[in-house]
């Protein structure tokens, strides 16, 4: 018998073609061949290649947000034996943007599928030079209005009086621009004497505007004027406690000046010198424990330190002149004063345990009312120069120059260095 398909010969038993397998006859069992069941073999090995493999390139196509940053080390660590093994190995990481790289970060994975061969895998960043997200804006500060002193001046405000227009009045100078304005200039009421509070807020002052001199408290603006102090007598030149909750000043009460303290919230007043004799120009120590002052017990006028403990005193110098205008240092170690033992009024600066003393000006003419700056390198005092003006000097007496260009009255000068607030 032979093929119908391919010729070849074939028994008569025969059910298929052995050479191309054509069926001869038809069988009660299905026949599978050898090349059939290594084809449906290869069949499932692949698809399940591709179920395998394909989950994961689906995830790289399809994950939202994500980008590859640079390589990162893999340290491999075997938990399940006594002594572990570690293993580093590099690979390329997918990671959401939303994460920063900026910083290295561990990242802890725990292989589920294979906790005997990598129980737990640590990933650490390389390289991490390149961030994976945009930096944030630098933030920068916009200007904001100076919270001390006056509005749109510098740091550096300069109070004083002057009475050129036939009133005292009170004026601001901005010390670095040479801008200066008036705040106090009704041009009816004298107002002199000003002094600024500790955080710049507000000023003290004396003024007449009652008919005789009287402590008042006012806005930097010169507004919101408050007066402190009610009675028939002069009260003068009043000096802020270092806490802004106090005032000392001089008052001719009992018949001469003696020191007072009022307490600006209450104003409850405090006599603290009642000697019979000339006690004025109070001056706070910064740690606000004593007050230096000017005192006329033997004839000239000394300068004095009054202890607000006790109100015991101690004098400081006597130059055998008269010596006034007593005013702390910042730090508390120095007075700086003005006395007139060469004939006129010269500034000068001593230790308060009254040694070291050193003049800082000398000339013909009276230089008085020194003031310190804030970091204690300069003082400003008024000197009686063509009109009188407001000069500054080093403490160490050098690069004396006027902080005005024509001398018209300018005194009682008090500076607010801002910078050091």
């Amino acid at each position: 018998m032979f093929c119908s398909h391919c010729g070849q010969q074939l028994s008569a038993e025969a059910v298929y073609c052995g050479h191309c397998g054509l069926q001869l006859k038809e069988q009660s069992t299905p026949i599978h061949s050898a090349p059939r069941r290594r084809a449906f073999l290869a069949l499932g090995v692949y698809l399940f290649v591709i179920v395998l493999l394909g989950a994961p390139t689906a995830w790289y196509f399809l994950r939202p947000n994500s980008e590859t940053i640079n390589t990162i080390a893999i340290e491999t660590k075997d938990t399940s034996t006594p002594v572990q093994q570690t293993e580093t190995v590099t690979v390329a990481i997918e990671t959401p943007t939303s994460i920063s790289s900026s910083t290295p970060t561990a990242i802890v994975v725990t292989a589920l599928d294979l906790p005997t061969l990598l129980p737990t895998l640590t990933l650490t960043p390389l390289n991490t030079s390149t961030p994976m997200a945009t930096p944030l804006p630098t933030l920068t500060s916009s200007p904001t209005q100076i919270p001390w002193g006056v509005a749109g001046f510098g740091k550096n405000q300069l109070l004083y009086a002057t009475d050129e227009g036939g009133q005292w009045s009170i004026r601001v100078l901005d010390v670095d621009s040479g801008q200066n304005m008036p705040l106090l200039d009704d041009n009816v009421n004298d107002n002199s004497g000003a002094v600024w509070s500790p955080n710049g807020r507000q000023i003290a002052f004396h003024s007449q505007r009652n008919g005789n001199w009287d402590i008042y408290l006012m806005d930097v603006t010169g507004d919101n004027v408050r007066r402190l102090t009610t009675h028939e007598s002069s009260d003068l030149f009043p000096t802020w406690s270092p806490d802004g909750t106090q005032l000392a000043f001089h008052s001719t009460r009992n018949g001469n000046y003696d020191l007072y303290i009022i307490d600006i919230s209450s104003n409850n007043l405090r006599q603290v010198t009642s000697t019979g004799n000339l006690e004025a120009s109070p001056s706070w120590s910064p740690d606000g424990m004593k007050l230096a002052f000017e005192a006329r017990y033997n004839g000239n006028s000394d300068i004095y330190l009054l202890d607000l403990s006790d109100l015991s005193t101690q004098k400081v110098v006597d130059l055998g002149g008269n010596e006034e205008n007593a005013a702390w240092s910042p730090d508390g170690t120095k007075i700086a004063f003005s006395s007139d033992q060469d004939g006129d009024y010269e500034i000068y600066v001593i230790n308060v345990e009254g040694d070291n003393l050193l003049q800082l000006t000398s000339n013909n003419i009276n230089d008085l009312f020194p003031t310190w700056s804030a970091d204690g390198t300069q003082i400003i005092y008024e000197s009686w120069q063509d009109g009188v003006g407001i000069f500054i000097i080093n403490a160490d007496g050098l690069e004396q120059r006027p902080l005005f260009q024509e001398y018209n009255q300018q005194r009682f000068p008090d500076l607010l260095w801002l910078n050091e607030k």
